[in-house]
């Protein structure tokens, strides 16, 4: 009778080791997640302030657009009477 040659290895792993190293794993990778979440509500607040500045400036060059406007159509209309007043003294405007 021929006998089989088995070959086996046996070992053991500690289990509590295993999840001490799995909860260190766990726990750096909540570390990454929770950097993660706290890095996007920055950039969101950094957004909603650049946001804010971007239509207070929209407001102000409105502001100024309409000034401008004014000043133009003032000074159009001051042209327009002093050109009239010239004519009225008979001096010719060149």
């Amino acid at each position: 009778m021929k006998s089989s040659v088995y070959k086996v290895i046996f070992f053991s792993i500690d289990r509590r080791m295993k999840k001490v190293q799995d909860g260190k794993w766990l726990g750096m990778s909540n570390a990454i997640r929770i950097l993660q979440v706290n890095q996007n509500n920055e950039n969101n607040d950094n957004r909603k302030e650049d946001l804010k500045k971007t239509e207070d400036l929209s407001k102000k060059q409105t502001y100024a657009n309409e000034q401008l406007k004014e000043l133009l159509e003032e000074q159009a209309r001051l042209n327009k009477h002093a050109s009239k007043m010239l004519q009225d003294l008979g001096i010719n405007r060149n």
